[in-house]
């Protein structure tokens, strides 16, 4: 299986919380991801990330 790498930001216009267009990093290096500034509420938006308590969880909406 080939390995891929990528460092840099995601943006979203629905996704996150804290303003209409929010920046979060995302960096994946093999099996590792990490997404980096998540919200820590539920930003009510469907189909969202934010970290529950460390927990990744997909918003309702």
């Amino acid at each position: 299986m080939a390995q891929t790498t990528f460092s840099g930001p995601v943006t979203s216009d629905n996704g996150f919380s804290g303003g209409p267009t929010t920046t979060t990093n995302l960096t994946a290096t093999g099996s590792v991801i990490i997404l980096s500034g998540l919200p820590t509420s539920d930003p009510t938006v469907a189909g969202a990330l934010w970290s529950n308590s460390g927990v990744v969880t997909v918003s309702a909406g």
